[in-house]
């Protein structure tokens, strides 16, 4: 390519390991850079240990969602819920259907959409995945989402008041663009991250500095790699 021909790299969520990568990978040398962190004031952050489950092996902090669902039906703000493992959205959502088939019978009787809550994972047909992010970027009565990190990023969610993790992801890479598909209309917003105590022998650096600190602020845990900033 000619020295003259300008070149503009975007991306979304990305800390400052990954942006040096991304320059080496497109050979860009002392590129002028534009960065404005992720980190949004009107977010809440906490941690949860795991420590009781309902008789569908799903921590019992679920049910208090599901009672809060039942009482505000299509006007609970919305609500994701991210899995790691099958086997988890699997049993959250079988127990979430189930303590609310009775409810979900006479919704069916009354409107014509009544799928409050559903389940996305990448085994989906493309079809239902266009649904289901159709259904919760507009006006509709989906409120809750069980997903994986197949549930899209670049998507203008609406509404998204609750972010909730069961078990701690992998890295800061993948966790940050995931909560920070809540708390758009700058409306006080909830992330809460649920860890089992014996599953963190598997976590490392800064997910599992992250899980532990019981001091620092964890806004700046989560950003400080995504909060230097260059000024225009």
């Amino acid at each position: 390519m000619p020295t003259n021909v300008g070149v503009m790299a975007l991306t979304a969520t990305a800390s400052q390991p990954l942006r040096q990568q991304v320059e080496a990978t497109l050979g860009m040398r002392n590129p002028f850079t534009i960065i404005r962190s992720p980190d949004k004031c009107n977010i809440r952050f906490s941690v949860v240990q795991v420590k009781g489950y309902n008789g569908y092996d799903v921590p019992k902090v679920f049910d208090l969602l599901l009672t809060k669902l039942k009482m505000k039906l299509t006007l609970m703000p919305r609500v994701m819920i991210f899995c790691k493992a099958k086997s988890d959205y699997i049993y959250i959502l079988k127990c979430f259907w189930d303590q609310f088939f009775d409810i979900l019978l006479v919704l069916q009787q009354m409107l014509l959409e009544f799928d409050l809550l559903t389940c996305f994972t990448k085994v989906l047909i493309s079809d239902v995945k266009s649904t289901i992010i159709d259904n919760f970027t507009k006006q509709s009565c989906l409120r809750i989402v069980i997903c994986t990190d197949a549930f899209g990023m670049g998507i203008d969610y609406k509404n998204v008041r609750c972010i909730i993790h069961y078990r701690v992801p992998n890295d800061m890479e993948t966790y940050v663009p995931q909560i920070g598909r809540g708390g758009r209309e700058e409306i006080d917003s909830y992330v809460v991250m649920l860890h089992v105590k014996r599953l963190l022998e598997i976590c490392e650096g800064n997910m599992l500095d992250y899980v532990k600190n019981k001091s620092q602020c964890r806004c700046d845990m989560l950003f400080r790699e995504f909060e230097k900033l260059c000024s225009l």
